[in-house]
């Protein structure tokens, strides 16, 4: 790593001034060897010192695809191996910026959100996805984690209706959405819509 280190410092003026960020690393990236120390934290295990090249990286980067590709590398890094699923949220929400619609990053926003327990943000999640192009059987999976999220985890009777309404009239008055509805529709009193169920 020395040996590295000294053959990187002549590097030091490719650096942009100002930045507040470990010279080593940055001298490394600015080098081109950050492939090189990526390899040397990975082989020993040190997801810190990982995490935080990847940042620097970040920082560095222009372009948009490879940003959101080490986004996405921070993200998976954050959750799996540094248990810090705040920072792969961010990570993930970063990605998504410079890559709107991305369906791996839904995806983990998907875990995280629900595996923290933020069930608001679960359900606008599931609501990109569902509206992602994903395919019918999903899209049937995904109303229906959303309006047992909204019923169960938020208490949202009238936003769960929204959702098995909109179910039946994608997928038809199916049993399952039958009897969802009419028990939101007996919390709710809504008479007249149990009525309407019955007579589906």
């Amino acid at each position: 790593v020395l040996y590295d280190l000294a053959r990187a410092f002549p590097c030091r003026a490719a650096l942009r001034p100002g930045l507040e960020l470990q010279r080593e690393t940055l001298l490394q990236i600015a080098c081109g060897n950050a492939s090189r120390l990526e390899r040397l934290y990975e082989a020993n295990g040190q997801y810190r010192d990982l995490a935080e090249m990847v940042r620097v990286q970040i920082r560095l980067e222009g372009d948009r695809d490879t940003r959101a590709r080490l986004l996405g590398r921070l993200g998976e890094l954050s959750e799996r191996e540094l248990s810090d699923p705040r920072g792969a949220i961010d990570a993930f929400k970063r990605r998504l910026e410079d890559v709107p619609g991305d369906a791996s990053s839904l995806e983990a926003l998907d875990r995280l959100y629900e595996g923290t327990e933020q069930w608001r943000e679960l359900v606008g999640v599931l609501e990109q996805r569902r509206e992602n192009g994903v395919s019918p059987a999903e899209r049937q999976t995904l109303m229906r984690r959303q309006a047992a999220v909204l019923a169960a985890k938020l208490g949202d009777t009238s936003e769960a209706i929204d959702v098995w309404r909109a179910y039946r009239g994608e997928f038809g008055d199916t049993s399952e959405a039958l009897n969802a509805l009419e028990v939101l529709y007996r919390d709710a009193q809504r008479w007249d819509d149990l009525a309407e169920t019955y007579e589906a």
